[in-house]
């Protein structure tokens, strides 16, 4: 991963944690163009979640649904991230949103999960 894309990442990785959703999609979507094979999908697992809690919080459960899915299910599949990322904790967190959101339930008060780091690329953690 070159510098570019470290910093890509630890600031898409930091909009999402701070709830700034599209932000951290247009972010990690810049990333995602530059990348190639098992990182290209990890990548758009990981856009398609934020865009997913971005479409809940605007009250389109149905897009919410469809995205956190589609997102989920790619990363379920390793990628390289997968050593730098907590993608288990991740999903973890996840699980229970998109059960509600499959039982045609709109979470109301639902709490945004972080994405934590096991290795911050290129410096210590923020």
């Amino acid at each position: 991963m070159t510098e570019t894309q470290r910093t890509l990442l630890r600031e898409g990785i930091a909009l999402f944690n701070r709830g700034d959703f599209f932000d951290c999609h247009e972010v990690l979507e810049e990333l995602w163009l530059e990348s190639a094979g098992e990182r290209k999908k990890f990548l758009q697992g990981l856009i398609q979640v934020a865009v997913a809690l971005h479409h809940l919080r605007n009250r389109n459960r149905l897009g919410a649904e469809r995205l956190l899915a589609a997102g989920m299910q790619k990363l379920e599949e390793y990628g390289p991230e997968e050593e730098l990322l907590d993608v288990d904790a991740l999903r973890a967190a996840l699980a229970p949103l998109r059960n509600q959101l499959s039982a045609g339930e709109s979470p109301e008060n639902w709490t945004a999960p972080q994405i934590r780091w096991k290795t911050f690329p290129g410096g210590s953690a923020e």
